[in-house]
């Protein structure tokens, strides 16, 4: 990243002027492109090649049962009902602050998450959160250029965040 220069305070202000324009849109961008990529690497925790606690041997056998083709069942064997209710959102809240976030409205995913007294917890959502920060962080540079503009040397406060 290099350091911009300017003819003058009066290019300078241009400039200014047209970052403070442009931020809302980067902002959001950066927002909205994170939260679909965290969405995308938290579904692909689910499946068969999960990295997830295994379901239990009895829990498969009841699944496989002849004729057991319940389509209401809150956990299919490759995690297919729950991935698929999982969206994500970004929304600009105004011009220099957004929000984005991955959820899903099936109850059963909390208890999927952190486990109960009857099955272990399998963290899709922890272990899909951890693994898309990397991506966050260059998604993040990526839109709003922390630095190139104003030659700012070092560890911004985002990379010291994340």
């Amino acid at each position: 990243m290099g350091v911009k220069t300017f003819n003058g305070l009066g290019s300078f202000e241009i400039f200014l002027r047209k970052q403070a324009l442009e931020q809302p849109e980067r902002l959001y961008a950066a927002a909205d492109t994170s939260a679909k990529v965290t969405e995308k690497v938290i579904k692909g925790v689910f499946g068969n090649k999960s990295e997830l606690a295994p379901l239990a041997t009895s829990t498969v056998d009841a699944r496989e049962k002849p004729g057991d083709s319940n389509p209401d069942r809150p956990l299919l064997i490759d995690g297919t009902l729950l991935r698929d209710s999982i969206e994500s959102f970004a929304e600009l809240l105004g011009p220099d602050e957004a929000v984005a976030g991955v959820g899903s409205g099936e109850k059963i995913l909390l208890y999927h998450e952190l486990g109960s007294a009857h099955y272990p917890p399998r963290p899709a959502f922890s272990i899909g959160a951890l693994k898309a920060l990397p991506l966050i962080k260059k998604i993040v540079q990526r839109f709003l250029h922390p630095g190139e503009s104003y030659g700012v040397t070092g560890k911004s406060s985002i990379e010291e965040t994340l």
